[in-house]
């Protein structure tokens, strides 16, 4: 319920007097417990002074009334307070920067270069707003408010009071309804795990002991697991993570009174006070098979952006229309964390399907210029008669995907030299190492993080000089690309240099 009104009928008249203009001040004799009745009557004779007390008395007691008995709401806690301007909120969220490792002679961190940021920005804007709109009798206000010292503050409480907390059960209902419809709607992106029932019926204790035992150590890993960064735990599968004073976790009755409560603040080794503060209670979760949500507070984002109050008299019924208004925001996060615990399926296991896939190098040959190669190095480029060089990473197209929806996989391929040696083609294509003296040894090369296979120019004419060549045979180099994701797929070629 809404707090109670203490201040006596003295008290609310004087400081109401306080605020008025100099003629209200001189008709109107200060409030005592002796001339509350006299004050009625020179304010019911009194039209003009009537209509200035009023719509005074009546937005000062209603909005204090509002918002003393708003935080009834067990989601007010979860609001980021008044917000004065705009009509929406922004959401920034970057995801990580991937390093790269620094090399001096052949990196691609040039200085002047551009690198992007992974950013997408969110927006929530507020909801039409809502008013409450209540008759007030001037003359049952004037009869039955200036009785005594506390007639009039229960007067106005009983009238009023209904209009704060309706709008204080609205508040509670659409913040809930906010909670549950985003969870609804983003079902496939949220990550489950699944519980047992609880209160299945035909458990017996021994049995009960145990499931509520595995839905305790379950809140609890997951309550740990989402405290390291990760793009498993939020809708949008970007990088995200929470820290663990500002994990909330919602359930209704019937699930906070299973949990026992002493047993949850020892699994989370807080003590019970911290602990109500972080597990809110709600009358209902409509959310198919989910018993409890764990989720950082700054998933729900709630502010107000105007609470306020207006009178208009109506001469006609000599009644007053008092009007209380609240416009909010209310809206989810998609790139804050969020774990559902429910009795039905949960999210599988993360499993990487990963695939490279690229043309044939050994497809071209004596400049027959299939795929842009030259024919005379395989697609090497020279450069400043020093070096050959080949970007590995655009001759292959690398394609990572999960079972879980939002999860993105990074594409990334980690390259390495297996041998040097003499590409024969024959049919079938064969790589045989020469022995003395060992391309090793005469070969100066390399591939940077970068993916950029780099030969010496000189030492690949030199290798040419002392390696004998039969008809048909060309230097080669064997490379294997690796997922930096998935260490089991790969990709491994033969390149041909001559």
């Amino acid at each position: 319920m809404a707090k109670k009104i203490k201040a006596t009928t003295q008290k609310i008249l004087n400081n109401l007097r306080y605020g008025m203009d100099a003629e209200y001040q001189i008709r109107i004799p200060k409030a005592t417990q002796a001339n509350l009745r006299e004050i009625a009557e020179l304010l019911s004779n009194d039209v003009s002074l009537r209509n200035r007390l009023i719509p005074s008395l009546l937005n000062k007691v209603g909005l204090t009334l509002y918002r003393e008995g708003v935080y009834t709401n067990p989601l007010a806690p979860l609001k980021i307070g008044m917000m004065r301007f705009g009509d929406s909120i922004e959401e920034i969220h970057t995801n990580l920067v991937r390093a790269r490792t620094f090399d001096p002679d052949h990196g691609d961190t040039h200085p002047l270069g551009r690198f992007t940021p992974d950013t997408e920005v969110f927006y929530h804007t507020s909801l039409p707003p809502r008013i409450y709109p209540i008759s007030i009798d001037d003359n049952a206000l004037l009869d039955r408010g200036f009785r005594d010292e506390t007639s009039l503050g229960e007067y106005m409480q009983s009238v009023m009071n209904i209009n704060a907390e309706s709008a204080e059960w609205d508040d509670y209902l659409i913040s809930r309804e906010t909670l549950t419809e985003f969870a609804n709607a983003n079902m496939d992106t949220l990550y489950k795990v699944q519980i047992p029932d609880v209160n299945a019926s035909g458990l017996t204790d021994p049995e009960r002991t145990t499931a509520l035992k595995q839905v305790t150590e379950q809140v609890r890993a997951y309550s740990r697991w989402i405290t390291f960064r990760s793009r498993l735990y939020n809708p949008a599968g970007r990088d995200a993570v929470s820290k663990f004073e500002d994990l909330i976790i919602f359930t209704t009755p019937d699930y906070e009174a299973a949990l026992d409560v002493n047993v949850l603040a020892f699994a989370f080794n807080m003590s019970m006070a911290e602990l109500k503060s972080r597990v809110i209670i709600l009358d209902k979760l409509p959310i198919p098979d989910v018993k409890i949500i764990l989720m950082d507070s700054a998933a729900m984002i709630l502010a107000d952006k105007r609470i306020d109050t207006s009178t208009q008299f109506v001469a006609s019924g000599f009644y007053t229309n008092y009007f209380l208004l609240h416009d909010m925001i209310a809206s989810m996060s998609r790139v804050s964390n969020m774990v559902l615990f429910t009795l039905g399926q949960g999210t599988p296991k993360p499993v990487i399907t990963f695939t490279i896939s690229g043309i044939d190098w050994l497809s071209t040959s004596n400049g027959s210029g299939v795929a842009g190669y030259d024919g005379r190095y395989a697609g090497f480029d020279y450069i400043k008669n020093e070096t050959y060089t080949l970007n590995l990473n655009s001759l292959v197209e690398v394609q990572g995907s999960s079972n879980i929806e939002n999860l993105k996989v990074p594409q990334g391929v980690e390259w390495e030299i297996v041998r040097w040696g003499k590409y024969t083609s024959t049919g079938t294509t064969t790589i045989t190492e020469s022995a003395s003296p060992s391309f090793e040894a005469l070969m100066a090369s390399q591939i940077t993080p970068q993916g950029l296979l780099i030969v010496g120019a000189e030492q690949f004419r030199d290798a040419q000089e002392k390696i004998t060549l039969a008809d048909g045979e060309n230097i080669c180099v064997e490379v294997k690309g690796t997922s930096v994701e998935d260490s089991t797929k790969s990709v491994q070629r033969i390149i041909k240099l001559g």
